[in-house]
């Protein structure tokens, strides 16, 4: 049998020796773009072993989107750090996954009718799931999609109603539709077309409706099988503590489909609002009474903690949004006296730490705050950070990082704790602040 590396090796050698990149097919006018691309994916597939697909671009597209090829792929990639033989297996997957839609984008009329038939004869209609109670229509109508989407050649997906409603909702499945059958001004193959695209749109939702019990399983047999736990990256060089913590956590946002292709940024410290992930991961459970509502609060928690962390311009955009608002020019603390300027600033940045970075600043004694950030090295750690920046030539993404660390390093000196810190503690700080990627 031919190894992951073979196979793609013959594959690849036969797409060149068959000048796919350059395939034409009588049916396709001259500026015909995606007749073209359906041509040479045709040709590419053919090298796969594949059976000749159909030439309908936007069917193949609907169908990509619909399965999440792509998607699926930079996942995989992702979680295989560098592997050379898993590359070229998630390489491999991907392809089978695109040739299977173009396989799909046959003549429109014949595709939509053998999907047809294929629900009448499968009783689709009629169809039920254990996991469905006598009265929850909302299971049943996810049993009956998913055996529709079965005839298309879609995977079994989820049950959660809710869920594919809302993403049927915000890809506009049904409004899509109904757009596309209009301009067809009454031609039935055109109107059997958008039938068959609108059924690749809701079936692409029924992928993404895994129940929280589902999703949680599917994570948890992701984590074990990856050994998230056991993870090593390059990057660590040996090193430990906070590095090889992120290192799993990467792994771990891999299998909750959120990748993750660094080891930078604040990954201890993650804030939606004023709230860190395990703040409104604690107030979740505090309202929970079952298993599944664990779990559904411990995949929000993974969710936050990742979004978060695969985003440095989303806490940068919602930390200078929250200073823009300035909800903090008016406050006012009784601390200060009329004419006390410097007490007026203080109490102003005190409630923007709180309100825009979620750390509680309550120290008025501004030289405090000042000597700790001198001793916490806030300031020099800045400059460090800038001198990388400029190496990286205009990494705007760096420079905000650089700010925003700055500004939490000020912030927790502006704690009143932070005055009363041991050496150790301040050894602490200081490490913490200079740690910037």
């Amino acid at each position: 049998m031919l190894t992951t590396t073979q196979r793609k090796h013959n594959w690849d050698t036969c797409i060149v020796r068959s000048q796919c990149t350059n395939a034409t097919c009588s049916e396709c006018g001259t500026d015909d773009e995606g007749c073209a691309d359906m041509c040479r994916m045709n040709c590419e597939c053919g090298c796969g072993g594949h059976p000749r697909g159909g030439m309908d671009h936007d069917v193949w597209k609907a169908c990509n989107q619909a399965r999440n090829c792509r998607g699926d792929f930079e996942v995989c990639r992702e979680s295989c750090r560098g592997n050379k033989d898993c590359v070229v297996r998630c390489e491999l997957d991907h392809n089978q996954c695109y040739c299977g839609c173009v396989h799909t984008a046959l003549a429109t009329t014949q595709m939509k009718h053998n999907w047809d038939t294929c629900i009448v004869q499968s009783q689709c209609k009629e169809v039920t799931c254990s996991e469905c109670g006598p009265d929850d229509k909302g299971c049943a109508d996810m049993c009956r999609m998913n055996c529709e989407c079965g005839c298309g050649g879609h995977p079994r997906g989820g049950m959660d109603h809710d869920l594919w409603k809302a993403c049927n909702q915000a890809r506009n499945c049904r409004g899509d539709f109904m757009e596309c059958r209009e301009s067809c001004r009454g031609n039935k193959d055109c109107v059997v077309r958008c039938e068959l695209v609108h059924n690749l749109c809701y079936c692409g939702c029924v992928q993404t409706a895994l129940t929280t019990t589902q999703r949680k399983h599917d994570w948890d047999t992701c984590v074990v099988k990856s050994q998230c736990h056991n993870k090593t990256c390059s990057e660590c060089t040996g090193a430990y503590g906070l590095c090889a913590e992120r290192c799993a956590r990467r792994c771990e946002c891999g299998c909750a489909g959120h990748p993750r292709s660094d080891l930078s940024g604040e990954w201890e410290e993650c804030f939606v609002g004023t709230q860190s992930c395990e703040e409104a991961h604690s107030d979740c459970l505090k309202g929970c009474h079952e298993q599944k509502c664990g779990s559904r609060c411990e995949l929000d928690l993974i969710k936050c903690r990742c979004d978060c962390r695969s985003a440095t311009e989303a806490e940068w955009l919602m930390w200078t949004e929250c200073k823009e608002k300035d909800e903090c020019g008016r406050k006012t603390c009784s601390e200060c006296g009329e004419d006390d300027m410097d007490c007026a600033h203080r109490c102003q940045r005190n409630c923007e730490c709180h309100r825009c970075l979620g750390i509680a600043a309550d120290n008025m004694d501004d030289l405090s705050v000042q000597e700790c950030k001198i001793k916490s090295g806030c300031h020099i750690a800045y400059k460090k950070c800038q001198e990388k920046c400029k190496a990286a030539e205009g990494d705007e993404e760096c420079d905000h990082s650089c700010l925003l660390a700055s500004e939490k390093c000020h912030c927790k000196c502006a704690q009143t704790s932070a005055t009363e810190t041991s050496e150790g503690e301040r050894r602490e700080i200081i490490q913490h602040c200079n740690y910037l990627g």
